[in-house]
């Protein structure tokens, strides 16, 4: 099973890493993480600093929520249009 971590702890650990200029793999064994896990928050966090901030996942999280309806919705318009031109045996 995998370990969850809290958004703070995952800000806090990148924020260790660039106060104190360690090597990742020095932080990540002195905080029990994986080494990779640690190097992906580590970019994620270089790319935006503000990654690990509940606001900003809340933003992400919804908007591949937002992202999966409009996919979803397409689909059901696409399967819509066919339906109507078989039933009405007209082509669209």
């Amino acid at each position: 099973m995998k370990k969850k971590y809290r958004l703070e702890f995952k800000k806090m650990a990148c924020e260790l890493l660039e106060k104190f200029d360690n090597s990742p793999t020095r932080v990540a064994a002195e905080l029990s993480i994986p080494v990779k896990t640690y190097e992906k928050w580590i970019a994620f966090y270089k790319r935006n600093p503000h990654s690990f901030d509940a606001e900003e996942v809340n933003y992400e999280i919804e908007n591949k929520l937002l992202r999966k309806q409009i996919k979803e919705r397409e689909e059901t318009i696409e399967m819509l249009k066919k339906a109507y031109a078989f039933f009405t045996g007209s082509e669209q």
